[in-house]
């Protein structure tokens, strides 16, 4: 049957209700709302209730009808609702209520439950501890609510003790071009932040699923969105992905490469888990595959409802509610096998399994910390977020995430940054948009996260858009390993990897038709997060067919006297100039002697607080660019590599760090041409083949003004001519 007589037939159906239901009188309309509260249809009953309460507003089983419908709702504003019926209800409470009576007056004993549950939502909690004292005087162990009594008590409990002791956090909602009236909520973000994906219920722009609405909630089915970062760091217009069906698709998780998504989809009320890869991306539009179900036995009749992988891609963590659990819904882990697919699912134990719930799983781009919800865990209500860490003996007990991270509703989604100091989640607040809405948290107090984000950009001489083949490998220097192997984006070029610290990697740079470049980089011990972003050229390949290597020679090495050395021998005309804030001449040097491979010579200059500019009449700098004239008519070209580095004192002249370290590399980039064009060399004589924008050093403590040395060694550029 067609869409137009489904929508004609529902339309006529809907017409013959409302007649239907005009010629009821209050009693049967009341009978009417009960059928439709025991078929879980809250939302189609509360208008029934509220007619008929209208009429008879004291009576007691009227306003508990409508006050339980209301807080079965699901909006946390129309929960809120709710409580002054509840209340009203309370006070002519009757343990022999007879429930198919039509002419009952009295409220079952139930309405003490969730006059707590009300209480609590609203932050009552003292008087909600009452109320769930109340009811228990009135049941026993063969009542069904009997279980959840003191599972409730405890959440109120928890919640007037982290209430009164709160996280520091700065919330910021991402704004009404990506949040809007209707619920949008699961935000799963781009570990370089480019991007966010997120589930939304709004009607699409094209009225594709108009008048298409889900029975059980009477809401538009979820359909996935995302929403591209723009230069000046906002968030634009959201567009549906190409994957959306009439019925339900929503985020769960992204690969740390971008390009796997992980997504739910209700299969005739069955919850499962599917994948898409990343086919397209050229001119800000993404195409993705069709979805594919997970392998394994991750998708069974049970409810699947959540997944996550670890960045090395060996390990898989999701959420089910399968028999044999230690709760309701558990976390359970797959392990990759040697021939790519997924073994057996494994329970991932008591520790990170209560006797109740878990979802929403989230592994941190670290390998070793997992976000997750609970319902059993210590809870301020519903599902709170919690953390825990995977160690050599296992997982650590799981942390409330605190208020007002969590709250007393259910906060299920949460994905945090790879520093570890901000992360995305949804939420309902007063001031929002619309009945959930994405925000950005910072996590003030957090520490941060011992990794290294590395972003790579290609750009190449003769085209906008990477062409095909365009990939870097990255291996482990030390054991061989690989890392992975990312593919750049089609509409800015650009692919991001998580580091591991104190570890050395080879990168190769390839497509087909262009050099190859190939780097090697050293991620040093640090207890701090670091970020380096690369600017790779590669250039046509003209003499032959084929990729053509760019060989490494052998390691040439700093010392303090300010020569090279290659193989213990001093090399003659290899000269390092480092310049101080005050453009003074160092007597040390500071690059490590991974980044002074094949170099010929090498200038840095460090900067004060804010500063960024090389002073093009300095005598050391004159001095460094005659150096590169010298080579350049000696041996026709030279590679010239540019590292920046701002470190992680606020700036509000430039709004962020990374901005300012793009301006250092940028701006001395600059500088190298305009000195370049008056010293005659020309633009086929040299090629920036990299340019790396580094955010490094400790973490800012506010001691600028007493601890100026700490940070102003992270305050530099440095030029690498090869």
């Amino acid at each position: 049957m067609n869409q137009l007589k489904i929508n004609i037939l529902t339309s006529l159906f809907i017409l013959s209700s409302f007649s239907l239901f005009a010629q009821m009188d209050d009693k049967e309309k009341f009978g009417e709302a009960l059928f439709l509260m025991e078929g879980n249809r809250f939302a189609s009953a509360e208008p029934i209730l509220r007619e008929v309460y209208e009429n008879d507003k004291e009576n007691a089983n009227i306003n508990y009808c409508l006050g339980y419908s209301i807080f079965k709702s699901f909006t946390q504003k129309d929960k809120k609702q709710a409580l002054p019926f509840l209340l009203l209800a309370s006070k002519k409470a009757n343990p022999n209520y007879s429930y198919s009576d039509p002419r009952e007056k009295k409220a079952p004993v139930d309405v003490w439950f969730y006059l707590g549950k009300a209480q609590h939502n609203e932050y009552q909690f003292l008087l909600a501890i009452e109320s769930f004292k109340k009811f228990k005087t009135y049941v026993n162990s063969k009542h069904p609510l009997y279980v959840e009594i003191d599972k409730s008590i405890k959440m109120s409990t928890y919640a007037q003790k982290a209430l009164l002791n709160p996280v520091n956090i700065k919330t910021t909602n991402l704004g009404n071009r990506l949040n809007g009236f209707y619920p949008d909520y699961s935000p799963i973000v781009r570990i370089d932040e480019s991007a966010v994906y997120f589930t939304s219920r709004r009607p699409r722009q094209d009225s594709s699923n108009y008048n298409i609405y889900d029975p059980i909630d009477g809401m538009m089915f979820e359909d996935i969105y995302v929403s591209l970062k723009e230069e000046d760091g906002s968030w634009g217009e959201p567009y549906p992905l190409n994957i959306n069906t009439d019925g339900h698709e929503a985020t769960v998780n992204l690969s740390i490469d971008g390009r796997t998504l992980y997504l739910y989809k209700d299969i005739s009320g069955n919850g499962q888990l599917f994948e898409s890869k990343l086919e397209e991306d050229s001119m800000g539009y993404e195409t993705w595959s069709e979805p594919q179900l997970l392998g394994s036995d991750i998708n069974t009749k049970a409810y699947e409802s959540h997944v996550t992988i670890t960045p090395d891609g060996k390990r898989l963590y999701f959420v089910s509610n399968r028999k044999g659990g230690v709760g309701g819904k558990d976390i359970y882990f797959c392990k990759k096998l040697p021939t790519g697919t997924w073994g057996l699912a494994q329970n991932a134990g008591p520790i990170l399994n209560s006797i109740y719930n878990e979802d929403g799983v989230f592994m941190h781009p670290d390998g070793k910390t997992l976000y997750f919800s609970s319902d059993g865990h210590e809870s301020m209500g519903g599902y709170d977020i919690m953390h825990s860490t995977l160690t050599d003996t296992g997982w650590t007990t799981p942390i409330n995430m605190g208020f007002p991270i969590n709250s007393v509703d259910d906060d299920v989604f949460f994905v945090t940054t790879p520093d570890g100091k901000r992360a995305y989640f949804s939420s309902f607040k007063g001031d929002g948009y619309g009945e959930k809405d994405v925000y950005m948290l910072d996590l003030i107090d957090a520490e941060e996260m011992a990794l290294t984000l590395y972003r790579g950009e290609f750009t190449f001489a003769d085209r906008y858009v990477p062409p095909s083949g365009a990939q870097v490998t990255i291996t482990n220097n030390s054991n061989a390993d690989l890392v992975g192997v990312y593919n750049p984006r089609q509409r800015d070029g650009q692919f991001s990897a998580i580091l591991a610290p104190n570890e050395s990697y080879h990168l190769v740079y390839e497509a087909d038709g262009y050099e190859t470049y190939e780097d090697d980089i050293y991620v040093s011990s640090a207890d701090n997060y670091q970020e380096i972003y690369k600017d790779i050229k590669l250039r046509q390949v003209l003499v032959r067919k084929g990729l053509s290597k760019i060989k490494p020679a052998g390691l040439a090495v700093a010392n303090v006297t300010n020569s090279v050395m290659k193989d213990g021998v001093p090399q003659e005309g290899m000269r390092i100039r480092s310049l101080d804030k005050n453009e003074g001449l160092l007597k040390e040097t500071y690059p490590r002697t991974e980044e002074l491979k094949d170099v010929v010579v090498y200038f840095q200059k460090f900067f004060s607080y804010n500063m960024k500019d090389i002073n093009e009449s300095n005598k050391e700098f004159l001095s460094f660019i005659q150096d590169i004239v010298e080579l350049v008519k000696a041996r026709g070209d030279a590679k010239i590599i540019i590292t920046s580095s701002a470190s992680k004192i606020p700036t509000r002249t430039w709004k962020t760090n990374s901005i300012l370290t793009k301006k250092r590399a940028y701006d001395t980039k600059a500088l190298l041409e305009k000195v370049f064009a008056k010293q005659g060399i020309n633009p086929e004589q040299y090629n920036f083949v990299d340019i790396n924008t580094l955010i490094t050093g400790p973490e800012y403590k506010g001691d600028y003004l007493s601890n100026k040395s700490t940070y102003e060694k992270y305050q530099y550029v440095r030029i690498f001519i090869k």
